[in-house]
């Protein structure tokens, strides 16, 4: 139960009750683990205001409360790294790394999911492939289901959801190529599934077709790099995740 990995009657239970005749159980008995014992939590913050943080995320940490496990994640271990509570505004997938914004209120937090609906939050993303693809508006469309890998079609399709990114700059790397991209929409898994899409899948993002590198698999060549909202503006100092760094 430490790691919030029962529900009853479908709500996560993290105490002793008692079960009644009729009530509904659900057990993961091998919670999936991640290893958050390896990093220094403070050391990742990079930004703090009266509301909010930004931090760096690692690849292969959750950046909240997976179905298996509320523990390791990135807002309990800022939480406790802090001494108070924190609220997510937005997230990143578990294989990519970079900016993160955590509420300290929760006005903060309803405030910044307004202007994210309200696409005045600027996000800017680094990725590697090993093709390029082209500048500019890039419009997709999304199936809803939440299963993945996320089904996408460049032709509007009635109930899916319109995806919209912008590529900024593709400069030649070492291992391909280097895209910046600016993500407009915020769909799960867009960058990964519209790259796909554009026959340019991240490195190392095998769910997606992308080629294999010699990288742990919990980690994409996928970096939220640059976030800008109201008068604030935060650069990452790397322009690529780790392993990508260390290969150059």
């Amino acid at each position: 139960m430490g790691f919030g990995a029962v529900f009853v009657n479908r709500l996560r239970t993290r105490d002793d009750i008692a079960i009644r005749p009729g009530d509904y159980i659900r057990l993961h008995p091998t919670p999936k683990r991640f290893p958050v014992g390896k990093y220094n939590w403070r050391n990742r913050i990079l930004a703090e205001e009266e509301d909010y943080l930004i931090v760096d995320k690692p690849p292969g940490i959750p950046t909240h409360a997976t179905l298996d496990n509320a523990e390791e994640n990135l807002v309990v271990q800022m939480s406790r790294a802090l001494g108070q509570p924190l609220w997510v505004t937005h997230r990143l997938d578990i294989p990519a790394q970079g900016l993160v914004c955590l509420a300290k209120t929760k006005t903060f937090q309803a405030w910044f999911n307004k202007m994210l609906r309200k696409r005045r939050v600027r996000k800017i993303y680094r990725v590697l492939s090993e093709q390029p693809v082209p500048c500019g508006l890039h419009l997709a469309h999304q199936d809803p289901s939440p299963r993945a890998p996320k089904k996408m079609s460049e032709s509007p399709t009635e109930g899916w959801l319109e995806c919209s990114l912008t590529v900024l700059k593709v400069k030649p790397h070492l291992l391909g190529y280097e895209t910046e991209i600016e993500l407009h929409t915020g769909r799960t898994h867009q960058i990964r599934a519209q790259m796909a899409l554009l026959g340019a899948p991240v490195l190392n993002d095998l769910l997606y077709g992308g080629k294999k590198m010699d990288w742990p698999e919990e980690e994409i060549s996928l970096q939220a790099c640059e976030i800008e909202f109201r008068d604030f503006q935060y650069k990452a100092t790397s322009t690529l995740p780790s392993s990508v760094t260390q290969a150059r």
